[in-house]
């Protein structure tokens, strides 16, 4: 959690977060944190060993330096910011970042630790998705050992409790998150009754959403995001060995992005050649 961070400044002045190598279910995520920039997403600058620190004493393990997101947790914005409007607005950022990884990387992806208290939202109310410490890329049977489960209670889909990991499974975390900030309660104190009350303070399209992404069946968790450029990504596959021709030209667009892009998807110029691309599947 925020409180629970260890902060530090580089030689540069840079202000960074600290993140021990060693606690990672998947280094390949934090690798390609390194790699990419989006406003979204943390930037990670490397590794303590690589880095120079003012006035601190390196760490005697490996700690991955994050940027520090300037801003406050989902969990804490004030209540006059929790319409429907605006909490739909950060739900589809946080979509934009899961397709952005998906799409970078090529790969099936999920976060597995969504909360209020993992999102930050800016100044500016660009929600940005941190702690990726227990995400992964999935493999083919999607299972993780049960060493390297993250459970957080309330939030967690059904299938984590088998080990098992869907891109779909975020989708769930995702909507859990907003209607325990909705409801000012941690989402294992959330009954039934509870999450239907809030659910009417919603709008019903986006009511409509987050009650597909709280079905039992992954499957059916995409109905609530098949207008999206997230969920149009689940459709294709984004594997380096088997893409689809769709797949192949969504990937040449992204690797065409300059490393420093500074846009969302949905503010992005992208987006209309995105569109056009899934349109012409249909």
């Amino acid at each position: 959690m925020r409180g629970e961070l260890k902060q530090v400044i580089a030689q540069d002045g840079t202000q960074c977060v600290l993140k021990a190598v060693d606690g990672w279910a998947d280094p390949e995520v934090a690798q390609l944190l390194m790699e990419t920039r989006a406003p979204g997403l943390p930037r990670c600058y490397g590794i303590s060993d690589e880095m120079v620190l003012a006035g601190e004493a390196l760490p005697e393990n490996p700690h991955y330096l994050f940027e520090y997101v300037e801003g406050v947790t989902l969990r804490s914005i004030p209540e006059d910011l929790l319409s429907s409007h605006n909490l739909e607005q950060l739900f589809f950022q946080i979509l934009d970042v899961l397709a952005w990884i998906r799409i970078v990387s090529r790969k099936d992806f999920a976060h597995l630790d969504i909360s209020p208290e993992n999102i930050i939202v800016t100044e500016d109310r660009q929600a940005v998705l941190i702690d990726f410490q227990a995400s992964r890329f999935l493999g083919s049977e999607s299972n993780a050992r049960d060493a390297s489960r993250v459970i957080t209670a309330g939030y967690a889909a059904p299938e984590v409790y088998f080990g098992t990991m869907r891109p779909e499974t975020d989708l769930y975390s995702l909507a859990m998150t907003i209607l325990a900030v909705l409801s000012g309660q941690m989402a294992s104190g959330l009954d039934r009754s509870t999450m239907r009350h809030n659910l009417k303070r919603l709008d019903r399209s986006f009511a409509e959403r987050l009650r597909h992404c709280l079905s039992e069946d992954p499957n059916d968790r995409r109905q609530a995001v098949t207008d999206t450029l997230y969920g149009q990504s689940l459709e294709v596959s984004l594997s380096r060995y088997e893409r689809s021709d769709l797949a192949n030209e969504l990937v040449r667009e992204v690797e065409n992005l300059e490393d420093s892009c500074p846009y969302v998807f949905s503010e992005c110029p992208f987006l209309k050649v995105a569109e056009i691309m899934f349109e012409a599947r249909e």
